[in-house]
């Protein structure tokens, strides 16, 4: 089991706001998705772990995720819901990783928008387009470099970075369309029966506004605990890569 927690908001409320005069809201590009994976090779999806496994040694993984109703659109004064510009988003991940001296990973993950839905929600005279079809998001590329800590001990640290690339499709709901990136802290470990993780980052993003709400930088928190089934005795387990 793990979780992820995200500062910030998994979802936006847009609100509506009356004119006068016809009015389409601005829809400027914005990267909706939240689920950040692991890089291939560590211990739990969502969360990634502070020791790199393998030397010389790669790691790849095809992950999917979906989001139902990431962003809707809502009433400032009641917040009754008048609709989804976004009511489901399919990921699909391919994620690839480099193991280097048991201490060095380095990893790239290329997600893409398999599908896409929402109601192209409006109200007088404000609307949003929804998005639909196939769409290449933004690749993330980082590191992670092991501080302390080996692969069966309680406790293990690592200093790791992310940066995403504006590779996505412009004004659309999976790219910023400029560049971001986030620093972080990964600690863990691994006892008898269970392994453990955490992250702590800062994502660092432009600031923008989407129909009056405002997106940026945010904190970003992450943490797991995963239950070893079986003959899981730590004397009897050796590192993967070596």
């Amino acid at each position: 089991m793990n979780q992820k927690t995200t500062l910030g908001g998994a979802a936006i409320i847009a609100a509506m706001v009356a004119t006068s005069a016809p009015l389409r809201a601005e829809q400027p590009s914005l990267a909706l998705n939240r689920f950040d994976p692991a890089p291939a090779g560590d211990r739990m999806f969502a969360v990634p772990s502070p020791f790199v496994a393998g030397n010389l040694t790669p790691h790849f993984m095809v992950m999917g995720d979906y989001a139902h109703n990431p962003l809707l659109v809502s009433t400032a004064q009641s917040d009754e819901v008048i609709g989804a510009v976004v009511a489901s988003q399919f990921f699909v991940h391919i994620n690839a990783t480099l193991a280097l001296w048991n201490r060095l990973n380095v990893n790239v993950d290329a997600p893409v928008a398999l599908q896409q839905s929402g109601d192209n929600p409006g109200r007088g005279d404000q609307s949003f387009v929804s998005p639909k079809g196939a769409q290449f998001g933004d690749l993330r590329v980082g590191v992670r470099v092991r501080l302390f800590g080996e692969y069966n001990d309680a406790f293990q640290a690592a200093l790791g970075g992310s940066l995403w690339l504006p590779t996505g499709a412009k004004n659309s709901f999976v790219t910023d369309g400029k560049v971001r990136g986030m620093p972080h802290l990964i600690v863990g470990g691994r006892g008898q029966q269970f392994v453990w993780s955490f992250l702590a980052g800062m994502e660092f993003r432009p600031t923008q506004e989407f129909a009056a709400v405002a997106q940026g930088s945010m904190v970003r928190l992450g943490a797991g605990l995963g239950i070893l089934l079986g003959q899981q005795g730590i004397e009897d387990e050796l590192v993967p890569g070596t």
